[in-house]
């Protein structure tokens, strides 16, 4: 199997096929009479909720996989799609409980729906703005940082986080200003002036993409990991 970018390998793992094919995982390997054999050892693993509320991480390899799953992956009657993006989509989960942000901002850039991204944006805003206010100098002073001057930094954070959303393939060219302004003003009403960018923002700008990406590369990691591991797993198994 052939398996995109880690972005991409994000954005699958997160449609709503995949998200099917976990719950038939979980509701298929808790009962040990649908197991049947393949040659195929690849191992994933799935996420389940136990009668306390709390989630156990089962472990296991395709020679242990279920008929309503091998199904899923043959094609056919009840067939999910995408079905060995799930672990990934485990993994994301997995995310989500031990190290929150990061999931967030995974979701910020590669979730294939809207409300992926609007439902995350602000905590990556939030980290986002800790750090650049660590890199700052005087970012305290309420003189050269007036509450107005912070509203327009929290639109163009967005901005910056929007921009690389939209760019998940990582081949678009860089905003520039003009077009930063118009985002920022016409999305979040900052009232950036692309005329005075080099005078109010180039710099800070550059801070705040370098934060973004430095987000970004922490929350990718894992799953580039995993797809890395994968893709041996595959090829050992051809």
């Amino acid at each position: 199997m052939k398996l995109p970018s880690p972005k991409e390998c994000w954005m699958v793992a997160m449609d709503s096929g995949v998200r099917s094919q976990n719950v038939i995982s979980a509701e298929a390997a808790a009962d040990e009479r649908n197991l049947i054999k393949t040659d195929n050892r690849v191992p994933f693993s799935i996420e389940l909720e136990q009668a306390d509320g709390r989630m156990k991480t089962k472990r296991y390899y395709r020679d242990q996989m279920s008929a309503i799953e091998s199904r899923s992956r043959t094609g056919g009657a009840g067939a999910a799609v995408n079905a060995d993006y799930v672990p990934f989509y485990s993994l994301i989960k997995r995310m989500e409980r031990e190290t929150p942000v990061l999931a967030a901002a995974g979701h910020v850039l590669c979730h294939p729906e809207d409300h992926g991204c609007s439902e995350n944006i602000d905590a990556v805003v939030d980290e986002t703005l800790f750090r650049f206010a660590l890199a700052t100098p005087r970012f305290e002073d309420g003189r050269a940082w007036s509450d107005k001057k912070r509203d327009q930094l929290d639109g163009l954070i967005r901005t910056a986080w929007y921009e690389a959303r939209l760019n998940i393939s990582g081949e678009r060219p860089p905003w520039g200003c003009v077009q930063i302004a118009e985002f920022a003003n016409d999305w979040f009403g900052c009232e950036v002036k692309s005329r005075k960018w080099e005078q109010d923002w180039a710099e800070h700008w550059k801070r705040i993409v370098n934060i973004v990406s430095d987000i970004e590369g922490s929350a990718i990691e894992p799953v580039a990991t995993l797809r890395n591991y994968l893709k041996k797993q595959y090829a050992e198994a051809a």
